[in-house]
């Protein structure tokens, strides 16, 4: 894990909000994440879309990640 930002930050890629930002994947810029969400930190219609890489999860789960990394700490996503 290399980066975290809880607050709403924008993501270009997905032209989106998102909260509770975990990096995991620095060439990529991939990580955990909340659903897409608007300005207001609504989650949008669409907001559990995919993505190119990065793990959207409903709120209380991205919350929870959050919470629980921590920098430097090994990641691994199978799917």
């Amino acid at each position: 894990m290399y980066s975290k930002a809880k607050g709403l930050n924008w993501t270009e890629y997905g032209q989106a909000f998102i909260t509770d930002w975990v990096g995991f994947d620095p060439d990529r810029a991939n990580g955990f994440h909340s659903y897409s969400r608007d300005g207001n930190g609504n989650v949008l219609p669409n907001g559990a879309a995919a993505t190119g890489g990065c793990v959207a999860t409903e709120p209380g789960a991205a919350a929870a990640i959050f919470a629980f990394a921590e920098m430097g700490m090994r990641v691994e996503v199978h799917w």
